[in-house]
């Protein structure tokens, strides 16, 4: 005959405690995880819009350049006109991008929110 011994409430509580502690810590370090992902989403999404500032801000340089050299006061009014439209095109550009940026972010986190 086998004989077992049988459990006190205070073991299987102790033994149950034991097991929502791993799976609470289990939960913590996919959270954890899951954040990690979405910072380094964001900081991809951040450096690809520098990189468009920055080339906008290549291109603002030029336009001055252009402007400080024209000695035409009409050929002056004319790049004015055309650098303004630059500059509305170029700002649309980074406006879309920016809340095209907000939604990939807000579906990542909405999918790993989903995954946990």
């Amino acid at each position: 005959f086998f004989f077992f011994k049988q459990k006190t409430a205070y073991e299987m509580l102790r033994s149950l405690v034991g097991s929502e502690m791993c799976i609470r810590d289990r939960q913590r370090a996919e959270q954890e995880k899951n954040k990690q992902k979405i910072d380094d989403f964001k900081a991809q999404k951040n450096r690809e819009l520098l990189k468009v500032l920055e080339e906008e801000q290549i291109q603002e340089a030029q336009r001055d350049r252009q402007l400080e050299i024209c000695t035409d006061p009409v050929e002056k009014s004319r790049l004015e006109k055309i650098f303004g439209m630059d500059r509305a095109r170029a700002l649309a550009k980074i406006q879309e991008l920016i809340e095209r940026q907000d939604r990939e972010i807000t579906q990542m986190q909405n999918k790993l929110l989903n995954q946990g």
